[in-house]
Parts: C-alpha cells; sequence; structure tokens
C-alpha cells in the first residue's frame, strides 16, 4: 500500500517567493524500514527547504508514535514514543586520526590528517580523474577532499563540485559538496588544500568531482575522512546530546552537535583517541510494524 498522502487545500500559501504545502500522510499495515519515500513532487513542490509535522491523528498518540521528516533521505520517518539513554563511543574507542577544517583558501605544507585515507592521492591525466577506493571509513564520518600540486604547481577548478555516493546506517545516500576557489585556484608546487563534506557515511561506492579538465592536468586528488562522527541513532535536537568526552575529558556539546545530519564534530582527533557521546534516542519504528490509520499533518515549504 505504501504512504496515502492527501493534499490540504486550505493550506496551500506563498511565504514570500516560497511555497507553502500542508499534507494529511498516512500510514499503512506495514511500516517499511528507513521510512517511507516522499518527494518534492509527491508534494506539489520542486525542492522542499523545509519540513514540520504540525499535527497527529489520535491513533498516533495512543499507540505513543511521532514523526519526522528526513531530509537527508526525503523519507517520512516515524519514531517510537520515550527516549532512552544511549552511550555511543564511536570506533570502539580506537579511531583514526582526523581533522575538520577547511583549508581552500591557502596553501598548506602537508594534507590533512587521513585526508586521503579512502582513496589515496593519485593525478589528474588526460583532464580526467577516477574515484579508486583505497579503504573505508573507520566508522561513521564525515568525507574530506584533498588536493595536491605536482612538482610545477598547479591550478585548481575555480568551482569544484563533488558528489559523494555511498551509505550511512545501511541505506543509500548521497552529498553534494562544493569547493569554491574563486581567486585563489593557483596552488604552489607540493602544496595541499583540502575541505569536508558535512554528511557521515559508512560506506563510500563512488566520488565524481566536476569540472576536470586539462587545466588541472598534474594535480593529485585525495579522499580521506573527517572528524564528524555519525550518530548510531536519530536525536530530536542538539540539546538530546547531553555529555560528551574526549580523551577522558568533557567536551562540551555547544556548537558541535548537528541534529539535520546526526553528527558530533570532535575537531582535532588523534589515532587512538577514545570519545564517547551520551545522547537520548528516539528510534525508528520496528520494520513491519502495523501502523494502518495512524495519520499526520505535515507543512513543506520550498520552491
Amino acid at each position: 500500500m505504501g504512504l496515502t498522502k492527501v493534499r490540504i487545500p486550505d493550506g496551500y500559501d506563498v511565504w514570500g517567493r516560497h511555497y507553502v504545502e500542508h499534507w494529511a500522510l498516512i500510514a499503512d499495515t506495514s511500516y517499511p524500514a528507513g521510512g517511507y519515500p516522499l518527494t518534492a513532487a509527491d508534494v506539489g513542490l520542486k525542492q522542499i527547504q523545509s519540513a514540520e509535522i504540525v499535527a497527529y491523528n489520535a491513533l498516533a498518540a495512543q499507540l505513543g508514535v511521532d514523526a519526522v521528516f528526513d531530509g537527508m533521505y526525503n523519507r517520512l520517518v516515524f519514531r517510537k514514543g520515550g527516549p532512552r539513554v544511549v552511550a555511543y563511543t564511536p570506533g570502539g574507542g580506537d579511531v583514526l586520526a582526523s581533522a575538520n577544517t577547511n583549508q581552500l583558501a591557502a596553501d598548506q605544507a602537508a594534507n590533512a590528517a587521513n585526508g586521503a585515507y579512502i582513496d589515496t592521492l593519485h593525478a589528474v591525466a588526460g583532464g580526467a580523474w577516477a574515484y579508486s577506493e583505497d579503504a573505508e571509513p573507520d566508522c561513521p564520518r564525515n568525507v574530506c577532499i584533498s588536493w595536491q600540486a605536482d612538482a610545477g604547481g598547479d591550478t585548481l577548478p575555480t568551482i569544484a563540485t563533488i558528489v559523494v555516493t555511498g551509505s550511512f546506517r545501511g541505506i543509500a545516500k548521497t552529498e553534494t559538496i562544493v569547493q569554491d576557489f574563486t581567486g585563489v585556484t593557483a596552488v604552489a608546487a607540493n602544496q595541499f588544500r583540502f575541505g569536508y563534506g558535512l554528511q557521515p557515511f559508512d560506506t563510500i561506492t563512488n566520488v565524481v568531482i566536476t569540472p576536470i579538465a586539462a587545466g588541472q592536468n598534474g594535480l593529485f586528488i585525495g579522499v580521506g575522512i573527517g572528524s564528524k562522527f555519525g550518530l548510531p541513532e536519530d536525536i530530536a535536537a542538539t540539546g538530546d546530546v547531553y555529555k560528551l568526552t574526549k580523551l577522558d575529558a568533557d567536551l562540551s556539546p555547544a556548537n558541535i552537535v548537528d541534529a539535520t545530519y546526526m553528527t558530533v564534530n570532535f575537531g582535532t582527533v588523534a589515532l587512538h583517541d577514545a570519545n564517547s557521546i551520551h545522547f537520548l534516542a528516539k528510534g525508528e519504528v520496528d520494520a513491519g510494524r502495523n501502523l494502518a490509520v495512524v495519520g499526520v499533518v505535515a507543512r513543506f515549504i520550498g520552491i
């Protein structure tokens, strides 16, 4: 059956240059793992920029479930009622070194820590570069894209668009990373530039970078890991991460927790660092659960 979608005509509005749509969304008898797919076209838009659940029917309250729109995967996810305390140690307390500071504008004498761990630096040749995997992330992390000039110096593309394909929590996903080198495309001999994505990946299956042309011949490009560690379960808000430790010292969660992409940014991490995260999770309902006639009203804002 899938998700039943019913547009609420009286909920239509225009806010500035954005359209507002309200839809009643009704679950079925067998909840799919990862949630119900829900695209912009399904709700009368070209692009969803924000979504909010604004009402539930009585059955949702009786079953103790709520819902959230997962903009990373374009899915409506139903969650179990009541937060649970989860303690998580990335990599089992033994992680690879990494950093998370973009260095796109100025040459660097060395690459980022493990900035080419996933795909070691290899050259653009004949105006082309192709991803060639050497390793997977040691635990769910964001991605680093690194560049190195050869002995004669090289030129970066003005704006590089990087599409990363892989998975997180076993669900296929992509991320588009934009690295802007406007006005700073020249890289001196044997120097580096690097930058990071925002989203975590368990696995990476492909990386495509455009534009790459003859002007980039001689540049070396690598794919590595960052220090934004992906949470094993969703949080509802940044404040749900209530305790962090880094090398047994307390770390403030302020400004380093991302409730959109479900990450915690540990900054500069050394090899074998032991870091821990304590948070309140509201996990997804079990796949196959009967949610027939459980309904929500969602407000979508977009273009």
